[in-house]
């Protein structure tokens, strides 16, 4: 059990990290994260979304994808594109 706490804990930090030096090393005007917040509790998963939150407040587009987010996750997002099979559901605001 501590094992996988300490492990859920180092995949946090490390998605944090990633993201906040993505952010500052480039110049772009949006970021990409495939699923930042897989392998994480909900504190942690919320803490990372409103780390990428902060970063959209401040001018970036960023462009998640993200499975089955808790409601506190889901309604930090603006818009939202729903696929299935591949083909658009929905697309429009949260």
């Amino acid at each position: 059990m501590v094992n996988a706490l300490f492990s859920s804990y180092l995949i946090y930090y490390k998605i944090l990290i990633f993201i906040q030096s993505r952010v500052l090393i480039s110049f772009s005007i949006f970021v990409l994260c495939e699923e930042p917040t897989s392998g994480l509790d909900s504190y942690q998963a919320y803490q990372v979304v409103k780390t990428l939150r902060k970063l959209a407040d401040n001018g970036k587009t960023i462009i998640a994808v993200i499975h089955q987010p808790s409601q506190q996750v889901f309604s930090t997002f603006d818009d939202l594109l729903l696929l299935s099979d591949g083909r658009q559901m929905y697309f429009g605001e949260v």
